[in-house]
């Protein structure tokens, strides 16, 4: 991952100072980062769970990647659902009561009630690029001033967010990096060694413009709950601390809710969806403290398969052998004996296959490399 996520908030203006400061806001952090569902996109799903808000005119939440406008929907309406609710948080949860904005759940093991919001997201978000030298630009996500207002009505629950960020084309692979067993990949299948990694707040990472905003408006990150679900084919290797929980996915309780904002899912996502792999990784301050940051490191390994590839090069490797078998053949036959009519017709015949297939041979392995330099570009 080439940067980090940030996330911190812009206090109100004040006009009477005696009163002191009032306390800074406190989120809870839900991330699920979904891969291998599709070959074109990742979905990225952010909670946050928030108190003590009244001083917050507006939350911002950085990418280091650009986000487009139609990349971010609101995951609010599918969590009515009380079996969505108990997938997604992992617990026993009910839905209280409903209002026109939001909607007021209580979990089995939480002291306080969550009031799950709806986000319009033409209204109550922007997105605004970010310029970072040497790097590819950035995207910063507003929750604005008309949302945080409604959040702190007098709801009698913390208020909650949850949002879906598409990441498709160059945001597929914010965090994921991609490392393959040299030589030319003509076998039939190729070690392939990835590298997730997540990170929340590592000011060291900020760019300049980031580093100032996030400082004069830090956040207190009590908790960052990281849930990271991939295809089972994946053999987890290295990780920077282990995991709290692993467990399969349920496909069927998770079908409505991976299906918001996308097409109807195909019988090969469905399929996929129950062939996955929940890894959670958890991290929590201490009684009246604050975490700085949050990072999970882990890395996976797979075998790529490449059938065709490996059929074009054997294929032409085989007739590049015959080529040059009756080319010497020939040859011999125009050594030893008097040169007739019927050697050379074989010998031209051969020297022109023999051209193609190294003409062949060549557009294969030029393909390949080509596609792998394709690759590795969309993963930087």
């Amino acid at each position: 991952m080439n940067g980090t996520l940030a996330l911190w908030y812009e206090p109100k203006l004040r006009t009477d100072l005696a009163e002191g400061d009032p306390p800074r806001p406190e989120v809870r952090v839900h991330v699920n980062l979904w891969r291998d569902l599709d070959s074109q996109f990742n979905f990225l799903d952010i909670g946050l769970q928030l108190g003590n808000i009244d001083d917050v005119a507006r939350l911002y939440l950085y990418f280091p990647v650009e986000i487009r406008a139609g990349a971010v929907v609101d995951l609010s309406g599918v969590m009515k659902d009380e079996s969505t609710l108990k997938a997604v948080f992992n617990d026993v949860a009910e839905v209280l009561r409903e209002e026109d904005d939001f909607f007021v759940i209580s979990l089995a093991d939480g002291i306080e009630n969550l009031a799950i919001h709806h986000i319009d997201v033409s209204k109550d978000i922007s997105l605004e690029p970010v310029n970072v030298p040497g790097r590819s630009a950035g995207t910063t996500l507003t929750f604005k001033s008309s949302l945080c207002s409604r959040l702190q009505g007098p709801i009698g629950a913390q208020p909650y967010l949850r949002l879906r960020i598409h990441l498709g084309g160059p945001a597929r692979n914010l965090f994921t990096t991609e490392d393959r067993a040299p030589g030319l990949g003509l076998a039939l299948a190729r070690g392939v060694v990835e590298t997730t990694e997540f990170r929340l707040n590592e000011r060291r990472s900020f760019p300049p413009d980031i580093f100032r905003r996030a400082n004069s408006g830090r956040i207190i990150l009590k908790s960052v709950h990281y849930f990271l679900i991939r295809s089972k084919r994946f053999q987890l290797g290295s990780q920077h601390q282990n995991f709290r929980k692993l467990r399969h996915l349920e496909g069927d309780i998770w079908k409505g809710y991976l299906a918001v904002g996308r097409t109807p899912a195909s019988r090969a996502s469905e399929r996929r969806a129950s062939e996955m792999i929940i890894y959670q990784w958890r991290a929590m301050a201490k009684d009246g403290g604050a975490l700085d940051d949050f990072i999970a490191h882990a890395s996976f390994s797979a075998l790529r398969h490449q059938v065709p590839l490996y059929l074009m090069a054997a294929l032409a490797i085989g007739g590049l052998g015959s080529a040059v078998l009756n080319i010497t053949l020939a040859l011999v036959d125009i050594g030893t004996t008097a040169i007739r009519g019927s050697s050379l017709p074989i010998l031209y015949a051969n020297i022109l296959a023999l051209a193609a297939l190294g003409v062949m041979i060549g557009t294969v392995i030029g393909v390949a490399a080509l596609v792998g330099w394709i690759r590795r570009r969309s993963i930087k």
